[in-house]
């Protein structure tokens, strides 16, 4: 990752993105509507084969594009990782929404605390016309609640410092297994009462493949309690 001021108050917002033109420009639009002073967008297109590249050039704001092979939801942050300027850093996923107002205040929480690593905000799930009888990921008929989602979460950059990158070996879930590794060193978390994302459910989200969400989940607790294990060994 660049190197960052201690006076660096820029948030680097990173939306790794693959065939999803028909999202991202929404996406996009929550986070410019935000009017965050200083903003740094930066999107990933992990080689999208659509015309998510027009999209995002579209817009009349500077966003930083980049473009790699196909390589995975994992490779696409780490990338934005190395990319991103910031002193705060957070990512989008190119088929969710931003309330207005999050960065603001994510912002204050970690500027004016010293304790919080990661502050954390609530989820509403809502499902678009092409959903139909998709299953989700999680229920839409429920109130906004803290969900394992790196959308509704701000961190201080040097969690990653602390943490390391996502595993590119994981195609699914890599943000669960990335979570379980910064609790075990002990980043600490605060979460607010504030409705921050909707997670937005439609015919091509990842997480329809149900059986496969399922095993890479039980696969990164099964590596957290692994982990565990070995360091209780003498």
């Amino acid at each position: 990752m660049r190197g960052v001021s201690d006076t660096n108050e820029a948030v680097s917002v990173i939306l790794p993105v693959y065939d999803r033109e028909h999202l991202i420009g929404e996406a996009l639009a929550s986070v410019v509507a935000q009017r965050y002073p200083a903003l740094e967008i930066v999107v990933v297109d992990d080689g999208s084969t659509d015309a998510t590249a027009d999209v995002v050039r579209s817009f009349d704001a500077p966003i930083r594009y980049v473009r790699q092979g196909h390589a995975g939801v994992a490779a696409a942050r780490n990338r934005g990782l190395e990319e991103a300027t910031g002193r705060w850093i957070t990512f989008l996923d190119s088929d969710d929404l931003w309330l207005e107002g999050v960065l603001a205040s994510a912002v204050t929480h970690l500027r004016t605390r010293s304790r919080p690593w990661i502050v954390h905000g609530r989820t509403e799930v809502v499902r678009l016309p092409d959903a139909g009888s998709h299953r989700a990921r999680f229920r839409d008929d429920e109130a906004p609640v803290h969900r394992l989602l790196l959308g509704s979460m701000v961190f201080r950059r040097e969690c990653f410092d602390r943490v390391g990158a996502f595993d590119v070996t994981m195609d699914r879930s890599e943000d669960i297994d990335w979570l379980a590794r910064a609790e075990e060193i002990g980043i600490e978390t605060t979460k607010l009462d504030e409705l921050w994302l909707r997670y937005r459910v439609h015919a091509s989200n990842i997480t329809n493949d149900i059986p496969a969400t399922t095993s890479s989940i039980v696969t990164s607790v099964k590596r957290a309690l692994d982990r565990r294990r070995a360091a209780r060994r003498p």
